[in-house]
């Protein structure tokens, strides 16, 4: 009896198994064991979930994904443009993050062959070599340079800058190194570039140099040395010319693009400097018969024509500039004096689009928003008859697909004698342009304050676009926030083969009515499938 009692009291109070298949709940001295037992397992999980994850790595698709999957990751990931030094650590440290992602960004040329290089000062002696080494892993695509050199720059010390483009190590670059197909110079004065060129001469062991691959060529020029002339500039047989002169350069000289670049060239960009603009465009693209698309930035220069006295001016008035190819044509930095004195020479018979702005792109964004905001902007918009006194230009009633107006105050009016002179016009983009109130208002009424502008009494909209009944797109960019959208909606109501309405705000976006609502959807009905987007602007 006595035994049969001591028995329970030996039990091992650890031992909690049986707990498993009841409700009891545990003894006192069972807890601790319940924890420790619980602990252990805790650790034996976070162990198998590292091994889990180790082994669902192995599986993963990024280690199946194909080197050129990746590689086009890598290629989407860096900046379009040419890379600058931070932007080539970029593309290093995608190399460096392990072998497979080593080779697949060696792998894709796109990474390789586009590089922009500051020299400064005290340039790295390596430097041109470096360049070298890294556009040959571009492989056999098109490669693009481009080179600045310090004196571009606003620094006090131009005499400690090196003329960069005239060191041998470009000019083996550009003689022995891959061929470029763009090249682009920001360099101090002309007499580097003159430098240069005499540098590049024919060599009987490699006739065809990586310069005479290039087919788009930049050049800016910070100062014009005054004992040189123009003449010296012989390029390359490239299609595409971007220049920017000096101010400094002289007074009067004319800008003569060599023979066989004027048969070849398609695409050609001038940033007007100095009082000779104009007479200097001129003489560099009369005889450029092929051109397709053209771009100046006129810098506000308040006349087109600052001299009648030269040469050139007294026959091509007659003439006209022929551009018999030309369909594109963007001028920027305009005033309407200039605009309609270009005009006035300019034969294109081809035309498909054109883009013109009077605001000064050259300001930070926080002073535009306030020069739109007080209406310091051109007023009016000169009207196109100077350039249909061509009889050729009579041809663009129908070629004309594309208008673009940025920048500007005007009336529905002017618009309207405007764009009626291209009856074929498919797109239309008006972006930060502001509307004055017809009837005699004074132009303070129609700034800011009162929107972009309120319809005048009567419930007539400022803007009416009815007359273009081939209009496919209609872009309203930058409006105020008190512009009733059914106004910009109504604009475009007589378009029957409109298919995409994209109307912008300046943030707040205004409360979309009813009646915005009901024009929206009449707008569909007619035109089933057409989208119509209407946001806050991103940015002016």
């Amino acid at each position: 009896m006595t035994s049969s009692r001591i028995a329970p009291m030996e039990r091992d109070d650890t031992d909690f198994s049986s707990l498993f298949s009841s409700n009891t709940a545990p003894a006192p001295l069972q807890v601790p064991a319940i924890q420790n037992s619980l602990d252990a397992m805790v650790r034996q999980l976070k162990v198998l979930e590292e091994e889990i994850r180790k082994h669902q790595g192995l599986l993963s698709p990024l280690r199946r994904m194909p080197m050129e999957v990746l590689g086009e990751i890598f290629h989407l990931s860096i900046t379009p443009d040419a890379l600058w030094a931070v932007d080539r650590g970029d593309v290093l440290n995608l190399a460096l993050v392990c072998k497979h992602w080593h080779r697949a960004a060696f792998a894709e040329h796109r990474l390789w062959n586009r590089l922009h290089f500051y020299i400064g000062p005290n340039p790295d002696p390596q430097a041109w070599k470096k360049m070298e080494a890294w556009l040959h892993r571009a492989g056999d695509i098109q490669k693009v340079l481009e080179i600045e050199d310090c004196g571009s720059h606003q620094i006090l010390d131009k005499e400690s800058c090196v003329c960069a483009v005239a060191d041998p190590g470009f000019i083996h670059l550009l003689k022995e190194a891959t061929p470029l197909e763009r090249l682009s110079l920001w360099i101090f004065q002309s007499s580097c570039l003159k430098n240069m060129l005499s540098l590049i001469e024919p060599n009987s062991a490699n006739p065809h140099h990586a310069w005479d691959s290039i087919r788009s060529f930049a050049l800016d020029i910070a100062r014009w040395d005054e004992e040189i002339g123009l003449d010296f500039i012989q390029l390359t047989p490239i299609t595409d010319l971007t220049l920017s002169p000096p101010m400094n350069i002289p007074a009067h000289p004319t800008l003569e693009i060599p023979a066989i670049m004027q048969e070849r060239l398609t695409s050609f960009e001038l940033k007007c400097s100095g009082a000779s603009c104009g007479v200097r465009l001129l003489s560099a693209l009369r005889h450029c018969v092929n051109l397709e698309s053209l771009t100046i930035d006129m810098a506000f220069m308040p006349t087109f024509i600052t001299t009648v006295d030269h040469p050139l001016l007294m026959t091509l008035p007659l003439e006209g500039l022929g551009l018999p190819q030309l369909r594109d044509l963007k001028m920027v930095h305009l005033t309407p004096a200039t605009l309609t004195q270009f005009l006035f020479f300019l034969v294109a018979p081809r035309l498909a689009s054109i883009e013109l702005s009077f605001e000064d792109f050259r300001q930070p964004e926080e002073l535009r928003l306030h020069n739109i905001q007080n209406g310091n902007l051109f007023s009016g918009l000169p009207v196109v008859g100077n350039f249909f006194q061509r009889p050729q230009n009579a041809n663009t009633k129908r070629t004309l697909q594309s208008f673009s107006l940025r920048g500007v105050v005007t009336t529905n009016r002017l618009l309207q004698q405007a764009l009626l002179a291209w009856p074929a016009l498919a797109h239309v983009k008006l972006e930060n342009v502001f509307f004055k109130a017809e009837g005699g208002l004074p132009d303070a009424v129609a700034m800011f304050a009162y929107g972009q502008d309120l319809p005048p009494g009567g419930g007539v909209p400022c803007l009416d676009l009815g007359y273009l009944r081939n209009l496919e797109v209609f872009e309203f960019h930058g409006l105020a926030v008190d512009f009733p959208i059914q106004n910009a909606l109504w604009a475009v109501r007589g378009a029957d083969k409109l298919k995409k309405v994209v109307i912008l705000y300046r943030i707040p976006l205004p409360f979309q009515t009813p009646a915005v609502i009901a024009i929206g959807q009449g707008l569909l009905a007619r035109n089933p499938g057409m989208d119509i987007c209407i946001r806050p602007c991103p940015s002016l």
